[in-house]
């Protein structure tokens, strides 16, 4: 392969001072006897990802210098390296934080029966929730891609619960060994990332552009089937004004293409999926040597 301007080949290289990205961990908790045999803890959990490894084209195209509209006329080098397109640089520009709080009540086996249950209330934020990530929309503005983890989950409760009646002689014993288990989880949606990979609105090359919203984005009503409208430039698309008959004019929510050579506006990963929940029941005999389930259904909301 040869590299010349009309076939630049992008390149990736390491910052000088790159070092390894440290996590500090803190935790605190007060537990509490409610009953006998059960526990309530209530905990907060804390981290901070420092000095994250972060990803930035240093030869990023700027729109405004790309006299000759190749998307290579624009970048920083080009005099001095004609034959490059991206120089990727590997550095530690990204840090994440995470803070949680964790209730979680416990019973120990009583009366043939136990279960722990807990709830988290928590809050994800990071530059980059995939290690070494190509997502940047732009290169010059990193401090815009921060925003809501990839992975979080704002709400979660889970309850696991196991009980073993006490049995009855006779029967061949088939009134004698059997045990129940369930489990149930529900959640609140993770954060969904909308970006234009087509249209190279940015003029970078990189296709990782987001768009604009206007509007709040609790507004917008997930369904199970189809897609969800928008607005191509603002106001023709059909789909979108049918489902939003006030249009952008009118204060409604609307999601438009960013104007050529902007950024999008639109938070990184601001709008939230529909949550989920799950439930599992099995039904078990119990030998002196080992167990197997004997039935185990389980529901859970469509995804």
């Amino acid at each position: 392969m040869t590299c010349a301007y009309d076939t630049p080949c992008p390149i990736l290289g390491v910052n000088h001072d790159l070092v390894v990205p440290y996590v500090w961990n803190w935790n605190a908790n007060v537990q509490q006897e409610l009953w006998r045999n059960a526990a309530l803890t209530i905990a907060y959990v804390g981290n901070k990802g420092t000095k994250l490894y972060s990803i930035y084209d240093i030869n990023q195209n700027i729109y405004a210098d790309d006299t000759e509209g190749d998307e290579q006329s624009g970048r920083p080098y080009v005099n001095q390296f004609p034959f490059l397109s991206f120089i990727d640089m590997l550095g530690n520009g990204d840090d994440s934080i995470y803070n949680g709080l964790q209730v979680t009540l416990k019973q120990e086996t009583y009366k043939g029966l136990f279960f722990v249950a807990g709830y988290t209330w928590a809050h994800s934020i990071d530059d980059s929730s995939s290690n070494r990530g190509y997502t940047i929309q732009n290169s010059y503005d990193p401090g815009a891609e921060r925003g809501d983890s990839s992975f979080d989950i704002r709400n979660r409760f889970t309850v696991a619960a196991t009980y073993q009646p006490a049995g009855r002689p006779g029967y061949g014993q088939m009134l004698q060994g059997w045990r129940l288990n369930t489990i149930f989880t529900a959640q609140s949606g993770e954060p969904v990332l909308f970006y234009d990979s087509f249209d190279d609105i940015s003029g970078t090359g990189s296709f990782n552009d987001r768009w604009n919203l206007t509007g709040n984005p609790n507004n917008i009503h997930w369904v199970k089937s189809g897609s969800l409208p928008f607005f191509a430039d603002g106001t023709t698309n059909l789909a979108c004004v049918a489902a939003d008959p006030g249009g952008i004019d009118n204060g409604q929510l609307a999601i438009t293409a960013a104007m050529r050579e902007m950024a999008g506006r639109l938070r990184l990963r601001s709008l939230v999926s529909s949550g989920t929940w799950a439930a599992t029941l099995s039904v078990d005999p119990i030998s002196s040597t080992s167990t197997f389930p004997l039935a185990r259904p389980s529901l859970s909301n469509p995804v």
